[in-house]
């Protein structure tokens, strides 16, 4: 997983009408025309624009981390190699080999990692006030009645037709798809040891042959050299006897009893 799902806020704003509203600044009374009447001045507030909300959305937050990601374990491989003793069987399909520890393979992956969510911050834009003077009727009038109509003015105002909305959505994470090996099992190396070269003498090529005639196989003439007669009938000796083929083995000297 390169990214974490989040919250996806979207916000659609209200929708304001502006127009005008009418208000009384001066109300209607009777009057005489003998004695009129005493007005005396109010000031007062009227709304003009009422409170509206609105929501900020604060993008989430991310950071960069670098993360190892192992491909390939470290794994044991042969090579093959030059062993004692393997150069003296050409033909018989013996091999030699050399353990090599491969490291493990490793990638370094960049993922976000979410470190605040997206949020909603709730900003307030305060109602709106006019300040209005009006007359008012202090001392209404005596003896004649006389009826005053009341005044009126329009003051431009603004009203909500539709408040803000707030939706919310769920963003997927994202991942990426990493190829990785692994192995299962264990690796199992099966090896005889064999003789050294230098430890290849014609003393000892001799009783190996001696052995040999003993048992019935033929090395061909007794001189101490190991020859490719005598690596025929050691291979035929060993083949018979179930023993490894192709290399002159302890296992082979300890059967042919040649110390």
């Amino acid at each position: 997983m390169v990214k974490d799902s989040v919250n996806k806020i979207t916000v659609t704003p209200a929708e304001l009408e502006k127009g005008f509203k009418q208000v009384v600044t001066r109300e209607g009374t009777k009057t005489y025309r003998i004695e009129p009447p005493t007005y005396r001045v109010v000031s007062e507030q009227v709304k003009i624009r009422p409170e509206v909300k609105r929501y900020i959305v604060v993008p989430a937050v991310y950071e960069d981390v670098k993360e190892t990601v192992t491909l390939e374990e470290a794994k044991t491989v042969l090579d093959q190699c030059r062993a004692a003793g393997t150069r003296y069987s050409s033909g018989t399909g013996a091999m030699s080999f050399c353990a090599r520890q491969v490291p493990a393979k490793q990638e370094v992956v960049k993922v976000k990692k979410l470190v605040s969510p997206e949020t909603v911050r709730v900003e307030t834009d305060p109602a709106q006030y006019k300040s209005v003077t009006r007359w008012i009727v202090d001392k209404p009038a005596q003896a004649v009645e006389v009826t005053l109509d009341p005044e009126y003015t329009k003051v431009a105002s603004t009203e909500v037709v539709r408040p803000v909305e707030a939706n919310q959505i769920i963003l997927p994470e994202e991942k990426r798809q990493l190829q990785v090996t692994r192995f299962e099992g264990t690796a199992r190396i099966v090896s005889r040891q064999t003789i050294c070269d230098p430890d290849i003498n014609d003393d000892l090529v001799t009783r190996l042959q001696q052995s040999l005639v003993k048992r019935g196989f033929n090395p061909g003439r007794v001189d101490g050299k190991l020859g490719k007669r005598t690596l025929d009938a050691l291979t035929e000796f060993q083949t018979a006897n179930g023993l490894a083929v192709g290399a002159l083995t302890l296992e082979s000297l300890t059967a042919l009893e040649v110390q």
